[in-house]
């Protein structure tokens, strides 16, 4: 048995594909598991951050994007307008249509309450963020889905293609 480059087996005349092939195959992907994500800043349209925290991290095998932000509001956080975020890598062009990359929730901390997120790309490099149902859907804002205040969280975890 012969392994080319790409891991593509030739196996011996008349013989099928051995299980060495496949140990061959998981030791590669093992590398890629074993790969630690990288830190980002995102950057955060329509919001002043203040003593809150916007951390991101990603981690790009080939042109898969995997990326994950989590948004805690401190006691001088504010926002006016809908929300975006920038992504971490520029993304794929989406031909116009709304694309969906992610998802996750924001945590109301006075109510101890949850709501869904969903994250759909704005452009190559930001996303925005939604919740609700599909009759009363918003973007993430001030207010929506609920009016933010010290220690409420949003936190997303996404993939996408990238460029």
């Amino acid at each position: 048995m012969a392994y080319s480059s790409t891991l593509t087996p030739t196996p011996a005349a008349g013989k099928g594909i051995p299980f060495n092939w496949f140990t061959q195959l998981l030791a590669n992907t093992e590398d890629i598991n074993n790969r630690a994500t990288a830190a980002f800043t995102p950057t955060w349209t329509n919001g002043t951050l203040g003593n809150g925290t916007l951390v991101g991290r990603y981690l790009k095998v080939g042109k898969l994007v995997y990326f994950h932000l989590n948004l805690t509001w401190g006691t001088t956080t504010s926002s006016a307008g809908a929300w975006t975020f920038t992504l971490p890598v520029t993304a794929t062009a989406n031909g116009g249509g709304l694309i969906r990359v992610g998802s996750g929730e924001c945590f109301d901390s006075s109510a101890t309450q949850y709501w869904d997120a969903r994250c759909r790309l704005a452009s190559t490099t930001t996303f925005t963020v939604w919740t609700g149902d599909a009759a009363a859907s918003a973007v993430l804002a001030t207010a929506s889905p609920f009016t933010w205040a010290n220690n409420d969280e949003l936190h997303i975890m996404g993939t996408y293609e990238a460029a």
